[in-house]
């Protein structure tokens, strides 16, 4: 029995705010959401399974705020969640038959170059959408649904922002559309993660409910202020996001070696 006190909750509860507010703008929340729950003494499987629950309530609210402005491509979006859905099945069995150092120092080495390139292109600052024609938009989609997947199931964090990132460079999605889309794909490779969770005992729901509304008033929070500012406001989060991904992939690589 895990037992939680107000300690957990005033440790929790305001990280899960604020990796709400930060992953409705650009991905990337559970870079907070997660160590949130581990720090406030979470065991890892319940951390994982009640952050699911709280970041899908987050995403949900998200897509809400985005598809009422009719932000989101939601026919390219379920093309990109299936190629997700194969990508993270295909990651997490490629963890299997990669040692775990030699697997961080090709994140350490590969990912910062791909998304300095990536952040660096001038259609990272387009503030309107010039997208491709449709055959090409959902075959590009597919596909980078299925490498964000495969890097979500070998790594785990960031999956969405370097989805919005390639969705903005190969889709010709401005900033904003690219991150109102993505919300669709990540909840429903959420919600197929938090039914696992949920179906063998690793959700708390006694702290989950509270986070899941935190996390939902800073996703709410966060959407707006996207909606409000446009790719001028999301780029520099994504900015900063993919800094702390880089930041979390040393300090694990430290940590194995």
């Amino acid at each position: 029995m895990i037992e939680l006190s107000l300690k957990t909750y005033l440790i929790v509860c305001p990280l899960v705010f604020f990796g709400g507010f930060v992953d409705a703008i650009a991905g990337g929340g559970g870079l907070i959401t997660l160590p949130a729950f581990m720090m406030a003494g979470i065991p890892v499987h319940f951390a994982q399974g009640t952050n699911k629950l709280s970041s899908s309530m987050g995403l949900v609210m998200a897509a809400i705020q985005y598809g009422r402005k009719g932000l989101i491509r939601y026919k390219p979006a379920l093309v990109a969640a299936a190629g997700s859905t194969i990508g993270g099945s295909l990651g997490a069995r490629a963890l299997l038959f990669i040692p775990a150092e030699k697997a961080q120092l090709m994140l350490m080495i590969g990912l910062p170059v791909i998304a300095t390139i990536l952040l660096t292109r001038k259609s990272m600052k387009r503030e309107q959408d010039d997208i491709v024609d449709p055959k090409t938009e959902y075959t590009r989609g597919f596909f980078i649904g299925l490498g964000c997947g495969v890097y979500a199931g070998f790594c785990g964090a960031g999956g969405g922002s370097f989805l919005i990132m390639f969705s903005v460079a190969l889709l010709g999605y401005s900033m904003i559309t690219a991150s109102a889309t993505a919300k669709v794909i990540n909840l429903a490779c959420d919600t197929s993660a938090l039914v696992t969770y949920a179906l063998s005992g690793r959700v708390i729901f006694a702290l989950g409910i509270p986070c899941m509304l935190c996390c939902s008033l800073g996703s709410f929070v966060g959407s707006r202020m996207a909606i409000k500012l446009g790719s001028k406001f999301v780029r520099p989060v994504m900015i900063a996001v993919m800094s702390l991904i880089f930041v979390k992939l040393i300090y694990d690589f430290t940590l194995r070696i």
